[in-house]
């Protein structure tokens, strides 16, 4: 499911009908009338390296009115990323206040980063999960060292924290453990427009399959090195594509 806003406008049609051609609940997407619905404009270069440029729109109009408690309570996990707006933050932080036993998963972005490692610190409290990746690490905690600043985010109250490294694979600190999952180099950067999103897509199939943490974050590598393969920010593979690369076939045997 996803809670959100949309604005009155084509590209608002076309995402509500995308999420349910991908059999995802949008029975708690709101549509704005007389607001045009969050654009993401992504420029790439020929080293597949990119810049994005956003106008926030209905998207930024997120509050306690999108807050359904008793949708909410029946989940089994929460994904929360940045969303720019007066009332986004708090209502967040509301959410991860009355979930019951869900676990939840917090990528900040940059929009969330720039805010400063103070003001997050209530929903990385609830987390169960926090992923940044390495230039959004060193950034929301000071630290040029990796290893120190997930220290630094894991002791706010979050279980795990993950660090994606770009070619360098994810760094991982845990409960239990510390160690870095090396990722496919295999596979040629095209275009890494929604990298972090396929990893994060990746590695919380796992994770809810109740995987290993090293072979879940190892999955998310492999869903976030296809997806820069190819051109634009949806571009993560599904489950029949992902039968046809080698590299999945440990993943997919008893899936």
């Amino acid at each position: 499911g996803f809670i959100g806003n949309v604005g009155e406008d084509y590209f608002g049609k076309f995402l509500i009908e995308e999420f349910k051609r991908e059999n995802v609940d949008s029975s708690k997407v709101n549509v704005i009338p007389g607001e045009r619905t969050g654009l993401a404009l992504c420029i790439v270069n020929q080293s597949g390296e990119r810049v994005i440029m956003v106008y926030g729109g209905a998207n930024s109009r997120l509050s306690l009115n999108n807050i359904d408690e008793s949708y909410l309570k029946n989940c089994k996990a929460l994904y929360l990323s940045s969303i720019e707006g007066p009332e986004a933050l708090k209502t967040m932080e509301y959410v991860c206040e009355i979930m019951e036993n869900a676990v939840i998963f917090f990528d900040p972005g940059c929009l969330f980063v720039n805010k400063g490692l103070n003001a997050l610190k209530k929903i990385i409290s609830y987390s169960t999960i926090v992923k940044v990746n390495e230039v959004e690490l060193k950034k929301l905690t000071n630290e040029n060292d990796v290893a120190e600043g997930a220290r630094k985010i894991k002791s706010l109250g979050s279980k795990i924290v993950l660090v994606t490294l770009g070619s360098e694979g994810c760094y991982v600190l845990s409960d239990e453990k510390e160690f870095k999952m090396p990722t496919y180099l295999q596979f040629k950067p095209l275009d890494k427009t929604g990298a972090g999103d396929a990893f994060n897509a990746g590695f919380l199939t796992g994770f809810l399959k109740g995987w290993s943490l090293e072979k879940a974050v190892k999955f998310g590598n492999l869903i976030a090195s296809i997806s820069i393969t190819r051109f634009g920010a949806r571009a993560a593979p599904n489950l029949n594509e992902l039968k046809n690369y080698d590299e999945a076939r440990e993943f997919l045997e008893k899936w």
